[in-house]
C-alpha cells in the first residue's frame, strides 16, 4: 500500500477502492496539523496509527487554537471517513479554506505566509532572482554530437551486433 501511514484515508487503510479523495483526505490531515499543531493520527506504532485513523473521534482544531474555528468545518469534511461526504472537488475544498482564513487571521495569514517562506528560502530566492536578471541562471545546454544518416546506421549496427 504506497503513501505514509499516518495519511493514509480510511478506505486505503481498509484495502478498499482508492480515489483521488483519498488525496483530500491526506490533505485534510495535514491542514488540520497545521492549524493544531501537532500530529493527527501518528501514534507509537502502525497498528495504533492505522486504529486511530479508522476509529479515533476527530476534534475541530479549533479546541487546541481557538482563533481557527472557522476552519473546523473544513477539516471535519475534509476528514469524512466516507469519501462520499468529503469536498466534490479541491478546487471546493481550496474555496472553503480560503473563505475561512479571514476570519482565522485576516491579512494576518499572508503576512505569516511571507515571513515563513523569506526565513526559509528568503536568501536563497534573493540570489536566483539576481542570476536571473543578470542572464546568468539559464538551463546550461549541452551541444549533441549530429550523426549523418550513414553514421546512425553503423552505430545501431554496433549496438545490435553487441547483443
Amino acid at each position: 500500500v504506497p503513501g505514509t501511514l499516518s495519511y493514509m484515508a480510511p478506505e486505503q487503510a481498509k484495502g478498499s477502492f482508492v480515489d483521488k479523495s483519498a488525496d483530500q483526505f491526506a490533505l485534510g490531515i495535514v491542514l488540520w496539523e497545521l492549524v493544531a499543531g501537532k500530529a493527527l493520527f501518528k501514534a507509537d506504532s502502525p497498528e495504533e496509527t492505522l486504529r486511530n485513523i479508522l476509529l479515533r473521534k476527530i476534534p475541530p482544531p479549533s479546541l487546541l487554537r481557538p482563533e481557527a474555528a472557522a476552519l473546523d468545518k473544513v477539516c471535519k469534511r475534509m476528514l469524512a471517513r466516507d469519501p462520499e461526504r468529503r469536498f466534490a472537488t479541491l478546487d471546493d475544498a481550496a474555496a472553503a479554506i480560503e473563505r475561512a482564513l479571514p476570519a482565522c487571521c485576516g491579512d494576518g495569514g499572508k503576512q505569516a505566509v511571507a515571513a515563513f517562506v523569506e526565513a526559509v528560502a528568503g536568501g536563497d530566492l534573493r540570489e536566483r532572482q539576481a542570476r536571473i536578471e543578470a542572464g546568468t541562471d539559464a538551463t546550461m545546454r549541452v551541444a549533441r554530437p549530429s550523426f549523418d544518416a550513414a553514421r546512425q546506421h553503423s552505430v545501431l549496427e554496433a549496438l545490435t551486433a553487441a547483443h
